[in-house]
């Protein structure tokens, strides 16, 4: 790991106090290495959307969504807010 990684005070103590160096509890998917082997292979650009195959069936609507605030004055629970 070198100098570009700096565990926090308490880690690092509790790391030496147990005779342990800190980069031996840096989890793997943090390695160079398991980086370096995520991006090994070739990832082509796509085609823009308009180019896409289109699928046959109508487009996914977005779900309705209600705001915390008007959730709480249509309920009739919690307390009531005016504006």
């Amino acid at each position: 790991m070198g100098a570009e990684w700096n565990p926090c005070e308490h880690g690092a103590i509790g790391i030496a106090q147990n005779g342990g160096q800190p980069e031996d509890y840096v989890s793997e998917w943090y390695h160079k290495h398991s980086f370096m082997a995520s991006y090994e292979h070739i990832m082509h650009p796509m085609n823009g959307s308009e180019m896409w195959e289109k699928p046959g069936k109508p487009p996914i609507k977005p779900q309705n969504i209600r705001s915390k605030v008007e959730g709480l004055e249509n309920s009739g629970k919690g307390n009531q807010m005016n504006s």
